[in-house]
């Protein structure tokens, strides 16, 4: 009977202190998730703010390119003539995939990171070179090859993965 009593009287203290206004329960409550800062908006007492632009600049910081170690960019020229006249070459035989982008350039001694196909209206073809100090990267658009010389990007390679 003692047991009783006792559970009947704790159970009666708990839903007496559960019985708090929602403004009560906020005062002493910490953040219970995260809210976008919007311009003159106070924020709700149950969240942490944030600002969603550099949410969002930070998620392409994977596709940042690093710096061409001085020295490697004289060596990434001599690299991109080469492949910039080997694949100009084969455009002109007709459109590229990155199956043939890989065919052209592996024979020559680099590692080709590629997607798409050379025709404009299949969005054309990216490609990414290792040559070792740097990357030699770009696009082939029908006939036309445009590649840039820049540092590998921080996601690993000379291109961001398909998709990304």
């Amino acid at each position: 009977m003692k047991a009783v009593a006792a559970f009947t009287l704790l159970a009666v203290a708990c839903l007496a202190g559960c019985g708090t206004t929602a403004a009560d329960a906020r005062a002493g409550a910490s953040a219970t998730g995260a809210c976008p800062s919007v311009h003159d908006q106070p924020m709700p007492d149950d969240c942490v703010g944030y600002d969603p632009d550099a949410g969002m600049r930070a998620n392409d910081a994977y596709r940042e390119r690093s710096v061409v170690p001085p020295g490697g960019r004289g060596e990434a020229v001599e690299h991109r003539e080469r492949i910039v006249a080997a694949l100009t070459e084969a455009v002109a035989a007709g459109p590229l995939t990155a199956d043939d982008a890989r065919a052209v350039l592996e024979p020559l001694g680099y590692g080709v990171q590629a997607h798409g196909s050379s025709e404009v209206s299949m969005g054309g073809l990216a490609i990414g070179v290792d040559v070792g100090s740097a990357c030699v990267y770009g696009e082939i658009r029908d006939t036309e090859v445009t590649l840039a010389i820049g540092g590998g990007i921080v996601d690993g390679g000379c291109l961001p993965a398909l998709g990304n």
